[in-house]
């Protein structure tokens, strides 16, 4: 028990020792160690997530090789001296990521009540000059220092990507229209119709969208027999709810939809014998589902490849002489391929 107890303590101590170790340290160089602007600086390094290191000044460091030498000393990335004098203070910083030194003067007024916000303002300063010092890390030409950049370096302080900072992060569409080729299939007795598809999208949130689909055909289908034939014409509407996935590396995007339509079908009857014709016109409610996979040419771009399909509630039946030949729509079963375009 004693020596399970002892490689705990010992477990939890390197893992202290290991994240301490792994927080950049700064070096604060200052000729009053008790200075109240020097507390409050360290306090918000600290709060950055950077080890705040407080060291005198030396009698004889009075030239900027001498802040990067105490950096180096006390391995450091940067290293920064505090002077105050006369209402003037003096932030010097040393980077040694970049390699290079840094000098910024505020000037504080002469209203004392003033002080404890104007060391706000000075320690602010301070730490955005060793952000912008750090910008120069996404500069691929730009002369290095002695350190690399540490890989814990706090958020506040990393350089954003040149990608993030000047290509700007596209909206999410509110708009989309796909216009594709579609086959329409009703039946297994009669040929597969082919059409024009369209489908108008819009986007409730990042995925889920509400969409209005509509087929026109190009070609209907038809039947014949010794009584004569018939020629249907069939057409689409429906409105669905669609659930799409994130786009993935490969811009590829996958979505689920489902909903109701009705497929509408005019067929015209002619007899065999004369020249009389008989033409009705169908509705049939379908409750349809689907899915469909994208793949994106560019922003507002996209290949759509689909397929939907479901049940028919009242299909259309198709009769010679009191004969049922067929029961147009028992079923529907449609595939498209086109092209989707998205907008604001």
């Amino acid at each position: 028990m004693g020596i399970v107890l002892f490689f705990v303590a010992l477990f939890r101590g390197g893992a202290s020792v290991a994240q301490g170790a792994e927080l950049p340290t700064i070096v604060l160089v200052a000729d009053h160690a008790d200075a109240s602007i020097i507390a409050t600086l360290r306090a918000e390094l600290t709060v950055l997530g950077l080890r705040a290191l407080v060291v005198p000044r030396g009698d004889n460091e009075t030239t900027p090789s001498d802040l990067t030498e105490a950096a180096r000393r006390n391995h450091a990335i940067a290293a920064f001296r505090v002077l105050v004098e006369e209402r003037k203070v003096e932030v010097w910083l040393a980077d040694r990521v970049t390699g290079k030194v840094l000098l910024r003067e505020v000037l504080m007024t002469k209203d004392s009540g003033r002080a404890e916000t104007e060391e706000s303002a000075v320690v602010a300063r301070a730490v955005e000059l060793l952000r912008a010092s750090l910008l120069e890390l996404d500069i691929d030409d730009r002369p290095s220092g002695d350190l690399i950049a540490p890989v814990t370096l706090p958020p506040r302080l990393q350089v954003p990507s040149v990608a993030s900072v000047h290509r700007p992060v596209p909206s999410p569409p509110r708009f989309g229209l796909t216009t594709s080729a579609t086959l329409l299939a009703a039946t297994s007795h009669s040929a597969i119709s082919t059409g024009l598809g369209l489908a108008l999208q819009w986007y409730a949130s990042d995925r889920f969208l509400v969409l209005a689909r509509l087929t026109v055909p190009f070609s209907g289908s038809a039947y014949s027999g010794a009584q004569g034939r018939a020629e249907l014409t069939p057409r689409f509407a429906a409105v669905g709810l669609r659930w799409t996935t994130g786009k993935g590396a490969n811009r590829l995007q996958g979505s689920l939809e489902s909903g109701v339509g009705l497929l509408l079908t005019n067929a015209v009857g002619i007899a065999s014998s004369g020249y009389l014709a008989r033409s009705t016109f169908d509705l049939d409610p379908i409750v349809y589902f689907g899915g469909e996979l994208r793949y994106s040419l560019s922003n507002p771009v996209a290949i759509a490849l689909g397929v939907l399909g479901g049940p028919g509630l009242r299909p259309t039946k198709i009769v010679f002489d009191e004969q049922d030949m067929d029961h147009y729509g028992r079923w529907l079963l449609s595939s498209y391929a086109g092209l989707t375009l998205t907008w604001n």
